[in-house]
Order: structure tokens, then sequence, then C-alpha cells
């Protein structure tokens, strides 16, 4: 039954979190997008650092969606601590994942 209960788990998982990948997705492209043309204004770095906090929301939802379903244990990332308005925005679009990153380590020559 322990076998069962894992599959049916991961495909839960498979199942909840495609959509919300797809939207995150769809959603951080057009943000950027929007904050890149309109980084000639002063709206245009706000936007980018919203766009960039809510994709960190988002990596928080998937991060404990996994947790719960799969059973995984994936750190959060790394944050700065600041105050004010722009330092907010500043760390916002700092920020690094822990690790490095998912490419940290690997070396494109072999």
């Amino acid at each position: 039954m322990s076998r069962f209960r894992a599959c049916a788990a991961a495909f839960l998982y498979a199942v909840l979190a495609l959509p919300l990948a797809l939207t995150g997705a769809v959603l951080v492209v057009i943000g950027l997008l929007a904050g890149v043309v309109l980084s000639v204004t002063a709206i245009g770095p706000w936007l980018l650092a919203l766009t960039v906090r809510g994709a960190l929301a988002l990596g928080t939802l998937q991060r404990g969606l996994a947790q719960v379903l799969l059973g995984l244990r994936i750190g959060p990332p790394v944050r700065r601590d600041t105050t004010g308005a722009f330092g907010w925005r500043r760390v916002v679009l700092g920020d690094r994942a822990p690790g490095g990153g998912p490419w940290a380590g690997r070396s494109s020559h072999r």
C-alpha cells in the first residue's frame, strides 16, 4: 500500500504543479516584458521587482507542495535584510538562490 500511496502522491503533485507552473511562467514572462519596456520610466524597476517577488512566492508554494506530497525538503532562498522601499527593491532584484542555483558547480566543458 505504501508504494501505491507514493505513486498517487507523485501523480497528484504532477497534476497540481503543472497548471501552477504554467500560470507562473506566463505571469513572469508578461511581468518581465512589461518591466523591461517600462524600464525607461520610474515604474519599470518596481514592476521588475514585483515580478521577481511574485516568482519567489510561487516558488514557495511549489516547495510547500513538494514537501507535503513528495516529502522533499527544499530550503528557502537566502534573503538579505534591509530597510526602506529602495532597499527592498535592491534586495529583491539582487537575491540569489541557495547553493548558487541549479547549475552551480557544473561546467559546460567536460
